[in-house]
């Protein structure tokens, strides 16, 4: 399996993204890197992924990346560890 990260189609973002993001999702211009970099984020995922060795981001029923996991750490976000 793998860890699946849903996408939808682009939307922006206001200032002050804590990861500089301007927009997230999905732009169809955009290269598998960019979407990947915006994308990853700062989620919130369960322990039953620290087994999975790639993760995913499909855009309307269609797989479009995926990325070989080669980490995972903590980090803490208005008092919530994500």
């Amino acid at each position: 399996m793998a860890v699946n990260f849903r996408c939808s189609r682009a939307r922006e973002l206001p200032a002050g993204d804590p990861l500089r993001r301007a927009w997230v999702r999905w732009r169809d211009a955009s290269t598998n890197d960019e979407l990947w970099e915006l994308n990853r984020g700062r989620r919130t995922l369960a322990d039953r992924v620290d087994d999975e060795r790639f993760a995913t981001l499909p855009i309307d029923g269609r797989l479009q990346v995926v990325a070989e996991i080669s980490g995972r750490h903590r980090c803490d976000d208005d008092d919530k560890v994500k």
